[in-house]
């Protein structure tokens, strides 16, 4: 048994008796949720940045955008409210108030992600960039990038591996449906996956994910793909 609490103070749902259920926690000796704590860490990934990245969480959660909504306090009516205000001050105010929220209820501070912006990645097959040119390019095209440009070569590994500030792909929880992991060698040739796959294996995913191996810098699926391999991370969906 455990502690949701971090998650209903996050939602801002507030118990009838906030004192008596304080007790029942303590008395019960109930831990904060570890699967709370890795989903509260995966939600200050979630936050948009700017104006476009607002837009593209609108869109992403209701598309089409409809424009009846019930209260401008939640749900639809929150983004259509909050649309034209979501600038880098809500996002760092934000942030701020979540990661309170975390450290609050979790030993361990939350931090930031880090890179070397002279590190250089690979954009595409013959492009290599370094992570402070992404740190400039517009939001849209960070995701795109960071998404969907998962190949490695020799030598370079793609964004999400070195411009974690940017990608927001540190947290140990982070997984991208198109990355790539070791699977196995077949006839003496490394095989590798994507996590989109690895979610379709449903009935073989249990048996994946406890593999350990890796090979030419793909990790093996549980470090990978940890949300598919939530048994073995507790890494929520």
């Amino acid at each position: 048994m455990c502690s949701t609490t971090p998650h209903t103070d996050f939602w801002g749902i507030h118990p009838v008796d906030g004192s008596a259920l304080k007790n029942l926690v303590q008395d019960y000796n109930l831990e904060p949720s570890t699967k709370v704590h890795n989903l509260l860490k995966k939600y200050v990934t979630l936050i948009p940045e700017d104006r476009s990245g607002f837009d593209a969480h609108h869109e992403a959660v209701f598309p089409g955008r409809p424009p009846d909504c019930q209260s401008p306090k939640f749900g639809c009516g929150f983004y259509n409210k909050m649309k034209e205000l979501w600038d880098v001050t809500y996002y760092d105010s934000t942030k701020s108030a979540l990661l309170d929220i975390i450290n609050l209820y979790y030993d361990d501070n939350v931090t930031t992600c880090s890179q070397d912006n002279d590190a250089e990645f690979l954009s595409t097959s013959r492009k290599v960039k370094t992570c402070d040119w992404l740190s400039k390019q517009s939001q849209n095209k960070q995701v795109e990038i960071c998404k969907n440009k998962t190949r490695y070569s020799t030598t370079l590994e793609p964004a999400e591996n070195v411009c974690e500030e940017t990608c927001n792909s540190c947290d140990e929880c982070y997984e991208n449906p198109k990355s790539f992991f070791f699977l196995k060698f077949k006839k003496g040739k490394p095989k590798y996956k994507k996590c989109q796959w690895l979610l379709k294996k449903k009935n073989y995913a249990k048996k994946f994910c406890k593999k350990n191996d890796s090979n030419g810098g793909r990790g093996p699926p549980k470090e990978v793909c940890p949300e598919t391999c939530s048994k073995e991370t507790s890494c929520l969906r």
